[in-house]
């Protein structure tokens, strides 16, 4: 996932973001990090269009996150390869827009997949493999067809391999993605992976 945060402390009262999407990477899923307020997008072609308001305006602090985007990427990402279209604009409850305001995108690396599987197809027990070079916070997520987030772990993992079997009998049959967020003192690294069940 990719969080766009704001750089500023700012009274919002409505979001438009126009976020043009680099080559190679797929939005799936926009998730709302404010509390309230209504979220819709749309993605059109490479662009994500993002609408949120809330009637009664919500304060947020510098750095907060406003939304979390849910993401496939086949190549690493630097945050400059991500830009804003004109329209996007923040504007407080009485729709004056924040001159100056300014989002703040990180970059995004993808693991040269050391992330495997094991079986697949598989029945009850996915087991699931990645080497770490560090100690890392690893969140571990599986997503359905439709980009939807249907189990999700958290980990403490020590340099070394990560291993770890997550049961998924519980899973209708299917194709589905396995998505390993690594967390360490360098930054962020998203795995990915499909299986089927």
């Amino acid at each position: 996932s990719l969080e766009i945060a704001t750089e500023q402390a700012l009274s919002l009262g409505s979001v438009s973001l126009v976020l043009n999407i680099p080559a190679g990477v797929e939005v799936i899923g926009v998730q709302s990090k404010l509390n309230g307020g209504q979220l819709d997008y749309q993605v059109v072609g490479n662009q994500l269009r993002l609408g949120w308001y809330h009637v009664e305006g919500q304060l947020t602090e510098a750095g907060q996150t406003l939304v979390e985007l849910q993401i496939n990427a086949n190549r690493d990402v630097k945050a400059s390869e991500w830009s804003l279209g004109d329209e996007t604009e923040m504007t407080d409850v009485w729709a004056q827009a924040h001159a100056g305001a300014t989002l703040r995108i990180p970059s995004l690396k993808i693991g040269a997949s050391a992330l495997s599987v094991y079986p697949n197809p598989v029945v009850q027990q996915l087991g699931i493999r990645l080497p770490l070079q560090s100690s890392a916070r690893l969140n571990v997520e599986v997503l359905d067809a439709m980009g939807r987030v249907v189990l999700s772990s958290d980990f403490e993992a020590n340099s070394g391999v990560f291993a770890q079997q997550v049961a998924v009998e519980g899973l209708a049959k299917g194709q589905y993605m396995l998505r390993v967020l690594e967390q360490n003192a360098q930054g962020s690294v998203l795995h990915s992976t499909r299986f089927v069940r």
